[in-house]
């Protein structure tokens, strides 16, 4: 592999399965320390290493390898019955799987974790324009902290929501994109009644896929 390939293989291993050091990865292969230390040192990644851990990852071994991936090479993520409430918080939790859609394998490595990934769909108008009624919403559910202006599928108290979420010291701020809705503010004992399912990266309704982007505050 040509110079720095090994660190990118790395940084992808990462991204997919959450092994972000040397160690972990021997760990990981059942191998000594001083292994991964040789193939950093050559810059080549073993075939055998990219056959186990896209068998123990469930991942595509062209993208891990070297980032690409063959055209032709789809995921499929699962649909469940949980709905997001985009209101007042949907009691609908059931994570039993309805369906799947399929996606690119390459593009869902790109956004993210694809084997934590899961579709939800939204009821209620509290972020509306940007997400309707109907709407499903793509779900990483690996990527738990918050980032200012980042949408997230969250859980309140027994019901679960999509909402922007802000966090300021000692403070959670959830905000609808609709101004009808007024933000809420969580403090001290209050920030232990959330959770966090996972962010949101896109959403889906009939004219296809759009990639979510910060919302701005209102």
């Amino acid at each position: 592999m040509a110079s720095s390939q090994f660190q990118a293989f790395m940084r992808r291993l990462a991204q997919a399965a959450g092994i972000d050091s040397q160690s972990e990865l021997a760990s990981v292969l059942e191998l000594n320390r001083s292994a991964v230390s040789r193939a950093k040192s050559r810059d080549r990644v073993p075939e055998q290493w990219i056959a186990k851990l896209c068998a123990l990852f469930s991942l595509d071994p062209d993208w891990l390898r070297d980032g690409q991936s063959s055209l032709d090479r789809f995921v499929e993520v699962p649909i469940v019955t949980a709905r997001l409430g985009a209101g007042g918080g949907s009691h609908v939790v059931d994570a039993d799987v309805q369906g799947h859609i399929a996606f690119r394998s390459s593009w869902l490595h790109q956004k993210g974790r694809p084997r934590d990934m899961v579709l939800m769909q939204v009821v209620g108008d509290s972020m509306e324009p940007g997400i309707r009624e109907g709407d499903y919403v793509l779900i990483d559910q690996s990527k738990q902290e918050i980032y200012p202006g980042g949408v997230y599928a969250l859980g309140l108290e027994d019901a679960i929501m999509i909402k922007q979420v802000d966090k300021r010291p000692d403070e959670l701020i959830i905000i609808s994109a609709n101004s009808k809705y007024s933000p809420i503010t969580l403090r001290g004992d209050e920030l232990e009644t959330v959770r966090i399912i996972g962010r949101v990266l896109g959403i889906w309704r009939d004219f296809g896929w759009e990639i979510m982007s910060p919302m701005r505050k209102q």
